[in-house]
């Protein structure tokens, strides 16, 4: 009986825990340096929610985490680069990829701290290869995971 009242009141703090961490990402600002780098673990949790859901899930709550990881981006201290490479993979079908992209580079600036582009490419190439994310396989979608397979992504990162 002991172990069953510790195991409620376990999974109880789990809930109320999560809970107090999603709500407190519910107020996430940007104004300041400092309220930008508090927002990490929202950033966080933000672009392991969007990477995730499967390509196309266009849910209210993927589209805010989107547009705050887009904020967030704008704002840090971080240089993230946009290569004319990897813009060509959100083209066509394939333009709601470019949250998941975003979603990947921003959770490596907050995890690797420095040269975070080929892991969040990385993360990225992780996303595409799996089936149930059910990404379109184009032509550059393709040539992006043969690239990341041979270890020729430098054209990505520039």
């Amino acid at each position: 009986m002991k172990n069953l009242l510790f195991l409620f009141a376990l999974t109880f703090l789990t809930f109320q825990l999560h809970g107090q961490t999603s709500q407190d990402c519910g107020t996430v600002s940007f104004k300041t340096k400092e309220e930008v780098k508090a927002s990490e673990p929202c950033i966080l949790e933000f672009s392991e929610y969007i990477l995730s859901k499967p390509s196309g899930k266009d849910d209210a709550l993927g589209l805010k985490y989107r547009q705050l990881v887009l904020l967030w981006m704008e704002k840090t201290e971080h240089t993230f680069t946009l290569s004319e490479k990897i813009m060509k993979v959100f083209k066509k079908d394939n333009t709601l990829l470019f949250g998941a992209y975003t979603a990947a580079l921003s959770k490596a600036a907050i995890t690797e701290k420095e040269n975070f582009g080929k892991k969040g490419l990385g993360l990225f190439v992780e996303y595409v290869k799996k089936p149930e994310n059910k990404v379109g396989q184009s032509k550059e979608i393709k040539q992006l995971i043969a690239d990341w397979d041979k270890g020729n992504i430098e054209a990505y990162l520039k």
